[in-house]
């Protein structure tokens, strides 16, 4: 059986719902009202999205809970067909053994600072914002992205100094707004050109990894500043399944963020009005 959903609202659609929860839900009950017994259908996931709405549509998935769910990764290659990538189950929260880390660890590079720890202190941060964590992914091997998260990140301005280019980051109401700094920063690179060539297997064992660093680098930060009333902000730049998995083991941490980034407004220059 395949299934066609597209969320788009309609002209005078009053729906004011994100659109990923809105697909979920569509697949929910499209799914229930087509199979008797969900516990023993197969779904394969085959999405299209942005990287933000595809880490939310991960957190409206929790809730669906089909015998196997797959997240397929589409490589970057055009005429490329689709692969699994990652299969969303309780297994992406639970430690790795050797074995699996073993597959992630040479597509990974995670830096420490220099005592060994995984969190990099932010200088001149006030204490208004020494409980946030940037925690910032490329796993598209893109120069500038980390370079460009790391500058949000430190000062919450969206555009860059000297040429005032702007980062393609949303942090405000609008997208030239500037925001709050992280007190902290995190950095999960890869190792390699693509991902693409990566074994399903990998691809899963690199979404635990990152999971698993999230949650020792918020505790290192918790002991830092004494207390958990942690914010992360993630800065992603990553293959889609890899987002929404992050989103399916994130579902219940209410101060984890996506940073919102626009593609279209990268390089563009704040327009001040006349």
């Amino acid at each position: 059986m395949t299934l066609y959903i597209d969320p788009r609202p309609a002209v005078g659609d009053t729906d004011a719902r994100p659109l990923a929860i809105r697909a979920a839900e569509a697949l929910d009950n499209h799914v229930l009202d087509s199979v008797k017994n969900l516990d023993q259908t197969d779904v394969s996931l085959y999405p299209l999205a942005p990287l933000y709405d595809g880490f939310q549509l991960g957190r409206a998935l929790w809730d669906f809970r089909p015998r196997s769910l797959t997240v397929m990764h589409k490589p970057r290659v055009i005429a490329a067909p689709a692969v699994r990538g990652v299969r969303l189950s309780a297994e992406l929260t639970r430690p790795m053994p050797s074995a699996v880390a073993s597959l992630a660890q040479p597509l990974l590079d995670v830096p420490h600072n220099l005592d060994g720890g995984l969190c990099t202190r932010v200088e001149g941060v006030g204490d208004a914002d020494r409980h946030r964590l940037a925690l910032i992914i490329d796993l598209i091997n893109d120069g500038h992205v980390v370079p460009n998260a790391l500058h949000v990140a430190r000062t919450g301005q969206v555009h860059l100094p000297r040429t005032g280019r702007h980062t393609g980051y949303v942090l405000g109401p609008t997208p030239h707004d500037d925001g709050d700094s992280c007190a902290a920063t995190v950095v999960i690179q890869t190792r390699t050109d693509s991902l693409d060539e990566a074994s399903p297997d990998a691809f899963e064992a690199v979404a635990r990894t990152i999971y698993q660093t999230w949650r020792e680098a918020r505790a290192e930060w918790e002991r830092t500043i004494g207390h958990d009333d942690i914010e992360t902000r993630i800065f992603i730049a990553a293959p889609l399944a890899i987002a929404i998995a992050l989103g399916w083991v994130l579902h219940n941490e209410a101060a984890v963020h996506v940073v919102h980034h626009v593609r279209a407004l990268t390089g563009s220059t704040r327009r001040d009005p006349a």
